[in-house]
C-alpha cells in the first residue's frame, strides 16, 4: 500500500488515477454478459490472479468512464474507488457515507 501511495503521489497531477477494489469489481460484474476482455493467458506468470486482477481494474476503469458505474468513499480523505457498475439500492447508503461514530 505504501508503494501504491508513492505512485499515487508521483502520477498526480501527470495523469488521472482511479483506485479499484478488483474482489468488489468482480461481486458487481458477477451475472453480466455485457462485458468482456479478450485475453492472452501466454505470459501470465509467475501469478495468474495477479493478471486477472490487472484486467478487471482495467475493465473497471472503462466501465466508469463510459459511464456505467460509480465511485464510493472518499471520507476518510485517503481518496475514492471507483466499481463498474452502480451499486444496489440497499448498498448505497451504507457504502456512500463515512461512519458517524
Amino acid at each position: 500500500m505504501l508503494l501504491g501511495f508513492k505512485l499515487y503521489s508521483a502520477l498526480e497531477g501527470h495523469a488521472i488515477v482511479y483506485e479499484v477494489f478488483p474482489t468488489a469489481s468482480y461481486a458487481c460484474l458477477q451475472g453480466n454478459s455485457d462485458v468482456r476482455i479478450d485475453a492472452d493467458f501466454s505470459e501470465c506468470k509467475p501469478g495468474p490472479k495477479d493478471m486477472l486482477d490487472a484486467m478487471i481494474a482495467a475493465v473497471t476503469v472503462r466501465e466508469f468512464v463510459n459511464g456505467k458505474g460509480t465511485e464510493v468513499g472518499g471520507g476518510d480523505g485517503l481518496g475514492t474507488i471507483i466499481l463498474p457498475r452502480p451499486l444496489p439500492d440497499p448498498f448505497i447508503e451504507e457504502v456512500l457515507q463515512w461512519p458517524k461514530n
